[in-house]
């Protein structure tokens, strides 16, 4: 069973959903994107089909090849007993956070 996913403004994402994206790589950097959501996992991660291909970085900071999927992982909101495609990551006291988010086309 696929949990239920809401983009950062309370909208259900659902499979084949227009959606921008901003999302840390390698630290706390960030990149940005557009596409297509591709599918929900049983764990909630969101996998979006990018309009361009998008570079990776991985764990060492190094760039992978580009590819057209990202992966977007998500958290529990307790209170409302549902997944939420957006987070604040990082350390408030030594590097400081950032927000990474999955939002809907049109959301407001």
């Amino acid at each position: 069973m696929t949990p239920e996913v809401l983009d950062r403004n309370g909208e259900p994402l659902a499979v084949g959903d227009r959606v921008t994206f901003c999302d840390a790589y390698y630290y706390i950097n960030l990149t940005h994107g557009a596409g297509t959501v591709a599918g929900i996992d049983k764990w909630g991660g969101v996998s979006i089909d990018t309009d361009a291909p998008m570079t990776k970085y991985n764990r060492d900071g190094f760039a992978e090849p580009p590819s057209n999927r990202w992966y977007f992982c998500t958290k529990y909101d307790y209170g409302k007993r549902v997944r939420v495609a957006a987070r604040r990551i990082g350390d408030r006291f030594e590097h400081g956070e950032i927000n990474v988010w999955v939002e809907k086309d049109g959301a407001k």
